[in-house]
């Protein structure tokens, strides 16, 4: 072959430069960096990062002992805050020691000073938010910049908490939505390498299964493993930091769903090669013009299909989107041009093949039995249809978690002792001067209202540290000395310096934060402010609550748009849309089989991203199966009657097809050994969807037309 040599070195020097890119590529696993800035909890957050520089995002220390009032842990922790706050991407620290120093007794001839009383009882009060009513657990909540990087951040923590720690603490451990993030990204990290070598394994052995050549799993992998090289590269040398899902989707897809256009161009090949007996470069030629046409074909179907992803308002999905769609034009690029010169390249026996296709009559019987494979199909699809029905997505990624991340583990000790949770809602109040009379009393009526929520554990803000501030100015020279500089401290992070936006942090019960953000979120809306007064809320769990609005919304117009695409490239290429009609009834009833055994029969609900992605992926992975087989059926179709014409297609064709889809499950299915849940929740969704849509194609594609066949032919 031409240029042979030169595509080859080409190809290697190429590689070489985009591996170092994907080996120095960074991610992000911050779901709350990917959503709309038109929601409500992104527009507040983004006022409170402005107006006082720090994130709605709080670490919460947790330390676990016998007595955490004890001198030995209360000098532990009193070390632990003062190291944090020399830390450039802390804003403001407050824990357990100082709200023990500020403690009533500690004041005994203030209590009784008139005026001081309500002070020292709301003092009181707030040793509740840090220590349990056991005095087992105290917390130390952190307040972080807005540029802070969980990444640099929980580690660095938590190396200050084992330096110095005594023997009395039993646990000690950061939790919040960054140690989580943090925790995540760790294992995001060991996930990617355990995937990546499980199926890169799985799809060897199924070449060799398939083909019987040393060379087919070389090929197959040096292709494939080299094209998600080649994206995690270029994402690399563009700077682009894409989110964790992405690359691992985009691995898991390429390993087992790029390697099927080497299936199908090898299967070709090999057929031409050791059936028909050709010379080794008219095979190579005659594969590539023949398979080569539906890989080009099944390339673009698949990519249409997942570039649906792209339209969804959550930028992390598009961005699944458009990595995945990257990787399969890449993979497909790569078989095109560069296998053919591979082949050429090293020694290939002939092999002697007769007879092949008799090993592979079982994938004919919906041919020859065309109409009880339907009935049987249909009343499959019509119960696990119905239990499909009342599936609905979880947007909370939190619930797939599990317990063993370290962070979940300080969450579970922190919800145990102190009936909260780690999930924090922020009233934002803007105003021209949030000290105003009339704002305060708005802002108290909020507290008010936050608590009859009934989601509130803790609620403390702007008000309260506004009430203090008056009082201490109030009393004697001594005393105000001493509790001014704690009050100014309490300032930071809830009044910005130019006292025109104030926040109230309501930290939620034990719980679901979707729901309790709904809550918090209702009573925010329902409020009126005073005329010049702006009032909204952020936090996680009120990106919660809204995702969960757009998410059913967002997925229907993805499925719409992946439907579309999925039907209107295989209706052009072969200037037929029944190809494509009838694949996605199949493809459709193989995704309410996964939907309906899953989520309706075993009751395991899925992620939002595993139900959208999921969706998305079969229809343009099922399409590419029904193309391949649909360009198989038309070349034999100018030789032979339907049914015939079926028969060798699914007995030459057919076993591609199967090895194709049981590469892309064993992919998917790869994923249920991460050590996150929802990696394996898409893991399982997407594994047991291919399977499905696989035996869907595989039996009623081919029976569907031949039914249809009967039926017109008998009209005529």
């Amino acid at each position: 072959m031409r240029f042979r040599t030169a595509i080859i070195l080409s190809f290697l020097a190429l590689t070489a430069v985009m591996a170092y890119g994907a080996l120095h590529l960074n991610v992000e696993v911050d779901q709350t960096k990917y959503l709309p800035d038109r929601f409500e909890s992104m527009k507040w957050q983004h006022v409170v990062e402005r107006e006082l520089g720090t994130s709605t995002k709080t670490l919460l220390i947790v330390i676990e002992a016998d007595d955490v009032t004890r001198k030995p842990v209360l000098d532990y922790m009193r070390r632990i805050e003062d190291r944090l706050r020399s830390k450039p991407y802390v804003e403001n620290v407050r824990g357990a020691p100082d709200v023990l120093r500020e403690s009533p007794a500690n004041f005994p001839a203030a209590v009784t000073m008139p005026g001081l009383r309500p002070l020292m009882s709301e003092m009181e009060r707030s040793k509740e938010m840090f220590v349990s009513k056991d005095h087992k657990v105290a917390i130390i909540r952190v307040g972080l910049k807005s540029d802070a990087d969980y990444r640099k951040v929980v580690p660095d923590v938590r190396r200050s908490l084992e330096r110095d720690k005594p023997k009395s603490v039993k646990f000690a451990d950061v939790t919040g939505s960054p140690a989580i993030n943090y925790d995540f990204y760790r294992g995001f990290l060991k996930d990617l390498v355990t995937v990546t070598a499980l199926v890169s394994a799985a799809v060897a052995a199924v070449l060799y299964v398939d083909f019987r050549r040393w060379w087919a799993p070389v090929l197959g992998l040096t292709i494939i493993l080299s094209a998600v090289a080649w994206v995690l590269g270029i994402m690399y040398w563009l700077g682009f930091a894409p989110f964790y899902a992405t690359v691992l989707l985009t691995v898991v897809l390429m390993l087992g769903v790029g390697i099927d256009y080497v299936i199908f161009t090898l299967t070709r090949f090999q057929e031409e090669y050791d059936i028909k007996g050709r010379a080794k470069g008219e095979a190579i030629l005659t594969a590539v013009r023949r398979a080569g046409r539906a890989v080009l074909i099944t390339g673009l179907t698949a990519s249409a299909g997942f570039a649906a992803l792209a339209l969804s308002e959550f930028r992390m999905v598009s961005e699944i989107g458009l990595g995945i769609v990257a990787g399969i034009l890449t993979a497909v690029a790569l078989t095109l041009l560069v296998l053919p010169s591979l082949l050429q390249s090293i020694p290939i026996g002939r092999k002697s093949s007769e007879k092949k296709e008799e090993s592979w009559k079982v994938l004919s019987i919906p041919v020859r039995h065309p109409v009880p494979a339907i009935v049987a199909l249909l009343a499959i699809t019509g119960l696990l249809g119905y239990g499909a029905a009342g599936v609905k997505p979880e947007v909370n990624i939190e619930k797939f978690l599990g317990h063993n991340l370290p962070s979940l583990k300080a969450r579970d000790v922190l919800e145990k002792h102190m009936d909260v949770s780690h999930h924090f809602a922020t009233i934002v109040v803007e105003a021209r001067d949030v000290r105003d009379p009339k704002v305060v009393r708005f802002m108290e009526k909020l507290k008010r209202d936050a608590k009859r929520t009934g989601v509130a554990a803790r609620v403390f803000g702007a008000p309260d540290v506004i009430g203090m501030e008056k009082t201490v100015e109030r009393l004697p020279a001594p005393i105000r000395s001493a509790l001014e500089p704690k009050v100014e401290d309490m300032e930071k992070g809830v009044i910005s310096g130019d006292g025109k936006v104030a926040v109230i942090q309501v930290q939620l019960k034990p719980g679901d934060p979707k729901v309790q953000g709904r809550k918090i979120l209702d009573m925010v809306r329902h409020e009126h402010p005073p005329t010049g007064v702006k009032v909204g809320v952020t936090g996680l769990p009120v990106a919660f609550a809204e995702m969960h609005e757009q998410v059913n919304e967002d997925m229907r117009r993805s499925t719409i748009a992946s439907a579309i695409g999925v039907l209107a490239i295989p209706t052009i290429a072969f200037r037929n849309p029944i190809p494509p009609v009838f694949g996605l009834v199949a493809i459709g009833s193989g995704i309410l089989w996964a939907i309906g055994l899953l989520g309706g029969v075993l009751r395991i609900v899925p992620s939002f991203l595993a139900m959208q992605t999921t969706i998305c992926i079969l229809l343009g992975i099922g399409m590419d199966y029904c193309v391949f087989l649909a360009s198989r059926y038309r070349e034999e179709r100018k030789e032979h009657g339907v049914k015939e014409a079926w028969t060798h297609t699914m007995e030459r064709a057919g076993p591609g097809v199967l090895f194709s889809g049981l590469t892309s499950a064993i992919g998917f299915l790869s994923l249920l050994l991460s050590h996150t849940g929802i990696m394996r929740n898409m893991g399982l969704y997407q594994g047991i969807g291919v399977l499905s849509t696989l035996t869907l194609v595989l039996v009623g594609f081919p029976a569907l037309y031949v039914v249809i066949s009967r039926v017109f032919s008998r009209g005529r």
